[in-house]
C-alpha cells in the first residue's frame, strides 16, 4: 500500500542546510517518507490524544475539567467526549536522525489543533551530530523553538521527564542485520546497526512503552517484515500487554517490506 499525498499535505522539511554531513547523519530515506505519509494520514487519531475524556479525570482534577464544559455527571461516563484542548501535549522521537520526522510531526500537530502551539516535542539520538542536525532541522523550519534535541540512549536521558506524559511516540529504529558488536555506536552505524535479526534495538524500547505512554497516547513504529522469519511485524501485537497493533502504513522498497505500526492502549 502506497500513501498518496492529500491536497494541503504538509512538504517535507527541507534539509539544504545538512551539505555534507549525511556523512554522520542518516539521510533520510523510504522508510522516512512513509512514516511521515503515515503520521499524517492518521491525523484523526493524533487529535485524540491529549485530549481529556470522560473516565480518565481523578478526584482532584474534576473542579478544572467543569470550568471546561464537562458536569461532574459527565465525569462518571465511560464513553469518550473530549474538550477543546484536543491533539497531543507532548511528542517524543527516539532516533530522530536528521530530523526530519520531529520536525513534521510539530508542524502536522500545529496545522491540526489550535492547541499545538503549546505541544513540547522532544527527540533524543546517540549520535552527537544527529542531535546537532536534528535541533538545526527544526530551527531552518520554522519550530526550533518548540524542539528539544537530547543526545541519549534511548530515552535513559529524559525517562524521569517524561514517563507516563508522552501522547505520541515514534522510533523508527536500526533494522539490518549487524552483529551486535556493531549496535550502539555514536556513529552514523547505529542509525542502521540492529544487531541479531535486526531488532535488538527495538527490542530494548518495547518494554518501556507502557510506562512513556500518556492515557489515550500512541506508539508508531517503524518494522521490517523480513525481521520475522516466523511471522510478521504484526505478531508484536502481543509484545505491549493491554495494547492493540494496527498497520497504519506499508510499502515495498526494492527487497525490503516496510510496515508503520501504531499502538495503542486498550480501553
Amino acid at each position: 500500500m502506497t500513501m498518496v499525498a492529500k491536497k494541503g499535505s504538509i512538504p517535507t522539511p527541507t534539509t539544504k542546510h545538512m551539505g555534507l554531513d549525511f556523512d554522520k547523519v542518516y539521510e533520510p530515506a523510504e522508510d522516512t517518507f512513509l512514516l511521515l505519509d503515515s503520521l499524517e494520514a492518521d491525523e484523526a487519531a493524533l487529535l485524540a490524544t491529549g485530549a481529556l475524556v470522560r473516565g480518565d479525570v481523578k478526584d482532584g482534577d474534576a473542579e478544572g475539567a467543569v470550568k471546561d464544559g464537562l458536569t461532574l455527571e459527565d465525569l462518571s461516563l465511560t464513553d469518550t467526549r473530549t474538550d477543546s484542548r484536543t491533539g497531543p501535549r507532548l511528542c517524543l522521537e527516539v532516533g530522530s536522525g536528521s530530523g526530519v520526522v520531529i520536525t513534521f510531526l510539530a508542524q502536522l500537530v500545529q496545522k491540526l489543533s489550535p492547541s499545538g502551539q503549546d505541544c513540547r516535542f522532544i527527540a533524543t539520538d546517540l549520535n552527537p551530530a544527529c542531535v546537532a542536525a536534528t535541533g538545526k532541522t527544526a530551527e531552518e523550519n520554522g519550530v526550533g523553538v518548540v524542539v528539544d534535541a537530547v543526545q541519549c540512549d534511548l530515552v535513559a536521558a529524559v525517562m524521569d521527564d517524561v514517563a507516563g506524559k508522552v501522547d505520541v511516540l515514534v522510533f523508527n529504529p536500526p533494522y539490518v542485520v549487524t552483529p551486535s558488536s556493531e549496535v550502539g555506536s555514536q556513529g552514523i552505524e547505529a542509525s542502521w546497526a540492529g544487531g541479531v535479526d535486526g531488532r535488538e534495538v527495538t527490542d530494548r524500547l518495547i518494554p518501556l512503552i507502557p510506562a512513556l505512554l500518556a492515557p489515550r497516547g500512541l506508539f508508531y513504529l517503524v518494522a521490517l517484515d523480513e525481521n520475522f522469519k516466523e511471522g510478521t511485524p504484526e505478531d508484536l501485537r502481543t509484545a505491549i500487554p493491554g495494547f492493540t497493533c494496527k498497520v497504519v502504513g506499508a510499502r515495498k522498497t526494492g527487497p525490503e517490506h516496510l510496515k508503520i505500526l501504531r499502538f495503542s492502549e486498550e480501553f
